[in-house]
């Protein structure tokens, strides 16, 4: 290498240097993070019949369900995203490093069935001492667990089949977790379907300068099985959904 290229090589280097140094920051990816106190809460209503014939006879009976939750606690929702390289959103539950958050509510569930036989089935042969069927536990039990909080692109939404793609990143949760069920109450409904209700809710919201934020979400859905107009089970279900966000400081980097 000549004394010139190595002057050159030196002079390159030494601007590069000096670029970098004098790069701004935010050139680089980088996390911005927005805190709010949240409350949250949910209702499910289901209301169900059933009106089945066999060739045994018919069956046909009715009932309800009614799950309620709120948030078990004071909650802290952490919004964050992504400035700069790939795009990311993401949402945690201060104080964690997860975002699931811990819940409380109650189930109340009724349920009626009624058999009509026709005469053309046996009835069957019980051996040994009869004994007498379990009786239902219908009514309202209380119950603790968890739901998961997310906040999704519009691509990486994971829209439920049938549903038009979303056009602003999303808020949705995933379904309760609960250990709590009845075991002999009746129920043909739908199960829980939380995942309905997402909502809207765009980077300049959760970024801007708006002290609160509040999503409401409410969805219907009426299911038949097997078909319209055939017998089987046909259930009505209302779901909503209710967040609101109260600002804690400004946007941080």
């Amino acid at each position: 290498m000549t004394f010139r290229r190595a002057l050159v090589l030196v002079a390159a280097l030494t601007l590069t240097f000096a670029i970098a140094l004098t790069a701004p920051a935010g050139a680089a990816p980088h996390l911005q993070s927005a805190r709010f106190k949240a409350t949250l809460s949910g209702t499910q209503s289901t209301a169900w019949t059933l009106n089945d014939t066999t060739s045994c006879g018919t069956e046909t009976g009715s009932g309800s369900k009614r799950v309620r939750f709120h948030q078990q606690g004071p909650l802290t929702l952490i919004f964050s995203r992504q400035l700069g390289g790939t795009r990311l959103l993401m949402i945690k539950v201060a104080g964690t490093r997860s975002n699931s958050v811990p819940i409380a509510g109650t189930m109340t569930q009724y349920g009626v069935l009624n058999a009509s036989p026709n005469g053309k089935c046996g009835t069957g042969r019980t051996e040994g001492t009869p004994v007498a069927p379990p009786q239902p536990d219908c009514g309202t039990k209380s119950f603790t667990g968890t739901i998961y909080v997310n906040w999704s692109p519009p691509d990486l939404y994971p829209e439920i089949p049938g549903e038009p793609a979303p056009l602003l990143p999303q808020f949705w949760v995933d379904e309760p977790l609960s250990q709590t069920d009845f075991r002999v109450c009746p129920f043909f409904g739908p199960l829980i379907l939380f995942r309905l209700v997402h909502a809207g809710l765009s980077e300049d919201r959760v970024f801007g300068p708006k002290p609160r934020l509040k999503l409401v979400r409410e969805v219907s859905k009426t299911e038949q099985y097997p078909e319209a107009g055939a017998p089987g089970v046909r259930s009505e279900t209302t779901v909503d959904l209710t967040l609101q966000l109260t600002r804690l400081g400004g946007p941080r980097h």
